[in-house]
């Protein structure tokens, strides 16, 4: 990323050879049974992916027949799929007809999925992969009491016509869902440590690290998994990635100059003498704007104390990003050069994915990055205490 990794990179390759050694093609055999259906024109498919759902993303599909519908195939690595059940037959792409959707996970061995009423309280046996996945999605949260708290308040932010009331109210509801993240993220630490292995501690370690977790305590904790876990294919990526991320600790952040809304350069050192977050974000990510109260949060907290922001918005027309700070009332530093991913701070930076963020002390070298929801309040709150 910003400092070479070649070292680092040539490890994980190492490992790559011998994991391909060690690991072979795996038969599957999944079989999908649903009480009273008898429409030979029923399907069941395969996706990768409910997000991009295309000829491209159907794994596979199977037809009604005596009474079940069975795919067959190989797979190198225990794999999350989404099964769709379409009774009706109209086919993959009318989602309106649509018998239901479920996730779960394809793994070596005789797997059944048993639909007696509806596909949400299907049975799946013979497969330790899926009994683990229900128990552990389970665990992250209850749903329930934090939806009934978060629609009153949203209920009471509508009726509220006094603005400073209607502030509180929107703050109390930034707390609610900091502290119902907080406590699921406690939640998967803990099935982690008491998990070792678990397939999903894997996926739990990198929930984890997309949140902004110390990746020193992360590879702590990633050492403690079973030889199996952190030798997968899985386990080697997540190694890859929380190297990365501590690679970046301790480096003097590069730096870069790019326009504000008016036209003005703004250069990253100018921030040097306070902690800047430089924040990636864009108008049309969802994610972003979501983070953006937590952002407004720490900045009307911090920003007397020596806390500043500078986001880089990778935004392609300047109408949407203005609109957009104006929305949300950001009142920090706000720059761009309109090229989208192929902003020059966004390349220099190695930044893919969005939001993400690098938090920089006054002397220009990095703390620590992508710090999401309430960490960054956390963060800010041992340096500012």
């Amino acid at each position: 990323m910003i400092i070479k990794k070649s070292i680092a990179f040539s490890l994980i390759l190492l490992s790559l050879l011998s994991y391909a050694q060690k690991h072979q093609d795996k038969n599957y055999n999944l079989t999908v049974k649903i009480s009273g259906l008898n429409n030979p024109n029923a399907k069941v498919y395969l996706s990768n992916s409910l997000m991009k759902l295309n000829a491209e993303s159907i794994i596979d599909s199977a037809s009604l027949k005596n009474g079940e519908f069975n795919i067959k195939g190989k797979i190198l690595e225990p794999k999350q799929v989404f099964l769709i059940v379409d009774e009706k037959g109209f086919g993959y792409k009318d989602v309106k007809n649509w018998s239901g959707i479920r996730p779960m996970y394809l793994e070596k061995g005789d797997i059944l999925v048993d639909i007696k009423d509806t596909i949400k309280n299907a049975v799946i046996t013979g497969s330790k992969l899926n009994t683990e996945y229900d128990a552990y999605a389970k665990l992250l949260y209850d749903p329930r009491k934090f939806n009934d708290e978060y629609n009153r308040i949203n209920a009471a932010i509508k009726e509220e016509v006094s603005p400073e009331k209607k502030k509180l109210l929107e703050r109390k509801k930034l707390n609610l869902i900091n502290k119902t993240a907080k406590d699921r993220d406690s939640s998967i630490l803990a099935y982690v440590k008491q998990n070792p292995d678990s397939y999903f501690s894997l996926e739990a370690l990198s929930t984890l690290a997309q949140k902004g977790y110390d990746a020193s305590v992360l590879n702590a904790i990633f050492e403690s998994l079973s030889e199996d876990l952190r030798t997968s294919k899985q386990g080697l990526e997540l190694l890859e990635n929380l190297n990365k991320k501590r690679a970046d600790v301790g480096v003097l952040a590069l730096d870069f100059t790019q326009n504000d809304e008016n036209e003005n350069p703004i250069k990253l050192s100018d921030f040097r003498g306070k902690y800047v977050l430089l924040d990636f974000w864009a108008s049309w990510c969802g994610p972003c704007r979501a983070e953006n109260p937590n952002l407004v949060k720490a900045y009307e907290k911090y920003h007397d104390k020596g806390f500043d922001i500078l986001s880089v918005s990778l935004d392609t027309k300047k109408d949407a990003w203005v609109k957009a700070i104006k929305q949300e009332n950001l009142p920090w530093i706000h720059v761009s050069d309109l090229k989208g991913f192929k902003n020059g701070a966004a390349v220099l930076y190695e930044v893919h994915t969005i939001p993400a963020n690098f938090l920089i002390d006054p002397n220009g070298k990095i703390i620590t990055t992508n710090l999401r929801g309430y960490k960054l309040g956390e963060e800010l709150s041992k340096i500012f205490k």
